[in-house]
């Protein structure tokens, strides 16, 4: 099969004066920096929309000459929404035959959010056209994350939001003994491992 994603902010983002983790606001979270947001493009760079997807939430900038080091926050990422979208096949039956019923898009199954004990979200995805939508919030929720701003397992001086970490997202989806697929019973998101990195851009002079 084959599996899609996409990333898109949300209509309105909060002021960053009402943020804990950005300079302008309070400043009371575990790791403060200036906040700052831009395209979705620009947010989910490197991902270019396949089976896996990078969402910035600390951004490096590197001035051209490699001097200067500017280092800020994606403002309110948990709020932007991830769409994903796939395709099952049962690729012998399908090669065989090339009957559709050995190849389903997610428009023809039903799917639901779990977490990592298998409890499901009553409100977690949201189905538009052929994406499944879910805040990104929730997935960190659905994976044990409370906060972004919890520090990291590997540097209690940080934060999750400063360090980053690794989310899988699992598409657990039942045959049936004729090789179709009716529905696709769970997405189970699970916090693979925390990582320490950053999205790094090139300053132009």
């Amino acid at each position: 099969g084959t599996i899609q994603t996409s990333l898109q902010r949300p209509s309105l983002l909060p002021r960053t004066d009402q943020l804990s983790y950005c300079s302008e606001g309070t400043g009371i979270a575990l790791k403060v920096l200036p906040c700052d947001t831009g395209p979705d493009a620009w947010v989910m760079a490197p991902s270019k929309g396949g089976d896996w997807l990078f969402i910035a939430t600390c951004l490096k900038e590197v001035s051209g000459d490699g001097g200067t080091t500017a280092r800020s926050f994606i403002t309110y990422p948990e709020n932007y929404t991830v769409g994903v979208t796939f395709t099952v096949q049962a690729l012998n039956f399908f090669k065989q035959t090339r009957d559709q019923k050995y190849s389903q898009s997610i428009t023809e199954l039903e799917t639901r959010l779990v977490d990592a004990s298998g409890t499901p979200y009553t409100e977690g995805v949201t189905r538009i056209s052929r994406f499944d939508v879910i805040r990104l919030s929730t997935l960190l929720h659905a994976a044990g994350i409370s906060s972004l701003d919890s520090s990291h397992p590997s540097d209690p001086t940080a934060s999750l939001r400063y360090d980053g970490l690794v989310l899988t997202v699992t598409i657990n989806c039942l045959g049936s003994l004729s090789g179709t697929v009716t529905s696709c019973g769970t997405l189970q998101a699970v916090c693979f491992r925390t990582v320490r990195g950053e999205a790094v851009y090139l300053k132009r002079s």
